[in-house]
């Protein structure tokens, strides 16, 4: 597939310098998903270095290239452009793409932040990648010992700041921007019970990159 650079508008952005032995179509989705809706994703198959990303909309993809290029991920500095690609187009089932999954749909995923619409407070709370992480919807019974247990399996937890009105909020603050970004990864919408927590099952936490830092 030819997908290089043509043209500023596009729902297609061109990923590169991945980390072609660590990186996932679902990891890229989790990344990507914190600036618009993932679409779907291709790493493509002959550079698995490079992927393609399509977003609902433009502005989305607009966005993403504004936020992610740069961005850590995998110990890696990844580059983000517009691709002159206006989608990602899905394999055949039986081709290989298909069989090794490197191309992905995640038009119906229930771990889309901007299904409502512009103007929302996720939209509005939309900031770099960096250390710091805010946490929400964290369930009754899930206290600081716990989470703490949770984001050190991704690197260091440097801080732990919870919020004084609400016991279902924190921000908390990695040693890396890269080690939030695999901890943003790992366990944002994720059923907090297949990591050992023992509460009701399904109740999972939402993780954003933190608007004010610690």
């Amino acid at each position: 597939i030819n997908a290089e650079y043509m043209g500023d508008t596009s729902h297609v952005l061109l990923v590169s310098r991945l980390n072609k032995t660590a990186v996932t179509p679902y990891a890229l989705f989790k990344l990507f998903g914190t600036c618009g809706d993932v679409m779907r994703i291709k790493i493509l198959f002959q550079k698995r270095e490079m992927a393609l990303i399509q977003f609902r909309t433009m502005a989305q993809a607009q966005r993403a290239l504004t936020y992610l290029n740069g961005c850590p991920l995998y110990d890696s500095s990844i580059t983000v452009r517009v691709s002159k690609m206006k989608e990602v187009p899905l394999p055949s089932a039986s081709s290989a793409q298909s069989y090794e999954g490197t191309t992905q749909d995640y038009s119906n995923s229930p771990l889309h932040r901007f299904s409502k619409g512009t103007g929302t407070r996720n939209e509005l709370n939309i900031v770099m990648p960096s250390s710091s992480l805010h946490v929400s919807n964290i369930p009754e019974g899930v206290d600081e010992s716990i989470l703490r247990q949770l984001f050190q399996n991704y690197g260091q937890v440097e801080q732990f700041k919870p919020f004084q009105t609400t016991s279902t909020m924190c921000v908390i603050r990695m040693d890396t921007t890269n080690n939030a970004v695999l901890a943003l990864i790992a366990l944002h919408g994720e059923p907090l019970d297949q990591f050992g927590v023992g509460i009701t099952p399904g109740q999972s936490l939402t993780i954003s990159f933190a608007k004010n830092q610690i």
